[in-house]
């Protein structure tokens, strides 16, 4: 329910039941408990499914990282000019800071979850309104 409530707006809370929802049907066989009916969000579903394969909190968190910065960088290899090349050059060069991300989120407790991207989830509340539109929020 957290991770829900922290959907800053309509369509990121629409992606990350969707994602979670896709992720969980698929990785349900990896998963013995299963997972309930209903919302449930990407990362909690990631989270789970990964708990279920016994793999350690900060292999999990590098893992989740890892795929979110290389979400990030191909929507930048489409959207400007840098080359596929140039975009694992991105991703290898966030290495360092993707590790330290990790290790910090390791150890954090739930008090310290939130976000402080005011502006990224202002432009998502406006995003979700615009007629024309390359990607989702």
């Amino acid at each position: 329910e957290l991770a829900l409530a922290l959907c800053s707006s309509r369509e990121r809370y629409i992606e990350t039941t969707q994602l979670g929802r896709s992720f969980a049907m698929s990785a349900g066989v990896f998963s013995p408990q299963g997972f309930e009916d209903g919302d449930i969000a990407y990362p909690v579903a990631a989270g789970r499914a990964l708990a279920a394969l016994r793999v350690n909190k900060e292999a999990a968190l590098l893992a989740f990282l890892q795929g979110f910065c290389a979400a990030l960088t191909s929507v930048a290899v489409r959207l400007v000019p840098l080359g596929q090349t140039q975009g694992l050059v991105v991703l290898r060069d966030l290495i360092p800071a993707i590790s330290a991300t990790a290790e910090r989120a390791s150890a954090a407790t739930l008090e310290e979850l939130g976000s402080i991207t005011l502006g990224a989830d202002i432009a998502a509340m406006k995003h979700e309104t615009l007629h024309s539109r390359v990607f989702r929020t």
